[in-house]
């Protein structure tokens, strides 16, 4: 019993106006507290509501709630009501007379409206309602004690990353970041763990934030997927890329114009820069169009023309470069050379094709949609960023998520 009272703790709320409290005594962190009393200062009348509402509580157990009231001289009665969480713990009816033995005008007396425990409280609701002219409130007492230490243990997929414990019940523990994994980045945790969802609307409790248990629980990691970010074509595929200089990263631009196109800053946002390459089967060959009008871009001699032409192209690795073989000699399509103090597109003899500094970059979007998982490594929720004509298989429970094209199947798995 010693011990039980060492660890309580005490709070005494006094009324100073009708609108306000002074608080006093030992209280929850960050406690809120608000009063409002429909007449005057703590009168409470017939038909009249004084209420007392503490929010932000941090789970306290609460022991004793105790109030200081007086009366008419020969009159005042009305009800108690406590709320914890907004159930009704207890209510209390009657005159000054039923509950101390008289009635009082001159001194304060103390009711006793709680005295059992009710445990892991956030929100506590006093509430005297006049049935009769008039009791006066002066103070609330309000005995606590903390809730006991909580332990989270958090989760990695299907493996136990560690446990963190409050050192003392309603401190809360901070939660901590974790490192990404090939192409996921973590995203915080989450009390519901889930194989895969896109919705966005999860709820996530973000690292370095204080989370409060309510009891002993268990947090899962929660990763988002991240598309890799584009990169030069390895494979020849026919489709809409840029052509670019790897070095500057000056990109072929427009239509030919005197036998040169233009060269910009590589965007491939920037439908200036954006062409259809079509490859022939075995990908040493290939035609290209401006995509924006659909214009060939093809040569005349050694000059850039409007007109379709089939290209011989180098590939190798993710160098790619187009060019043609007039009297012996090589011509590349070269992006960003200088000409008359600018720079343009157009065919200039090369001796040796295989060192071109040019590769394409596809102008697909990327998959727009968010992937999250708590089992990136189990179930591989994105095994693949959706582009045009390639299916992402989504793993969903006894579920698969088939997605091409922008249509979705659910199948069984």
């Amino acid at each position: 019993m010693n011990l039980l009272l060492v660890l309580l703790s005490v709070m005494t709320f006094t009324v100073e106006t009708k609108n306000s409290v002074t608080t006093n005594g030992q209280c929850p962190y960050d406690m809120e507290v608000a009063y409002n009393c429909s007449y005057q200062k703590g009168q409470v009348r017939s038909g009249d509501v004084a209420t007392l509402t503490l929010g932000n509580l941090g789970g306290i157990v609460i022991e004793k709630i105790e109030a200081r009231v007086k009366s008419n001289k020969d009159s005042g009665a009305g009800t108690f009501e406590v709320q914890a969480n907004g159930n009704t713990v207890i209510t209390k009816s009657g005159s000054l007379k039923n509950w101390v033995g008289m009635f009082d005008n001159q001194f304060y007396h103390t009711v006793c409206l709680l005295e059992s425990s009710v445990s892991n409280v956030n929100n506590l609701t006093i509430q005297l309602t006049g049935s009769t002219s008039s009791l006066y409130i002066d103070k609330y007492e309000i005995t606590y004690g903390n809730r006991p230490a909580r332990t989270v243990t958090l989760m990695n997929g299907d493996e136990v990353y560690g446990t963190v414990k409050e050192e003392t019940g309603g401190q809360g523990v901070t939660l901590p970041d974790l490192p990404g994994l090939t192409q996921w980045q973590f995203t915080g945790w989450t009390e519901s763990p889930f194989e895969s969802d896109y919705t966005g609307l999860i709820s996530l409790y973000r690292s370095g934030m204080k989370f409060y248990p309510s009891d002993d629980v268990m947090l899962w990691a929660v990763y988002a997927y991240q598309p890799a970010p584009r990169g030069y074509a390895t494979e020849l595929v026919s489709g809409e890329y840029i052509y670019l200089h790897t070095f500057d990263k000056k990109a072929m631009s427009g239509l030919p114009e005197n036998g040169k196109a233009d060269v910009r800053a590589a965007n491939t946002d920037d439908v200036s820069q954006c062409y259809s390459f079509v490859f022939d089967s075995p990908g040493d060959s290939a035609t290209i169009r401006y995509a924006y009008t659909g214009d060939y871009i093809g040569y005349s001699g050694t000059k850039l023309a409007t007109k379709k032409s089939k290209w011989a192209v180098f590939h190798e690795g993710d160098k790619t470069a187009f060019y043609i073989s007039v009297s012996g000699k090589t011509y590349m399509l070269y992006p960003g050379i200088w000409d008359n103090d600018a720079e343009y597109t157009k065919l200039i003899q090369v001796l040796d094709i295989s060192l071109a500094p040019t590769a394409l970059l596809s102008t697909a979007p990327q998959n727009e949609e968010t992937w999250y998982s708590c089992f990136p490594a189990r179930q591989q929720a994105v095994e693949s960023p959706a582009v045009e004509g390639r299916e992402v298989i989504v793993p969903f429970g006894i579920y698969e998520l088939h997605i091409q094209d922008g249509h979705k199947k659910l199948r069984i798995r």
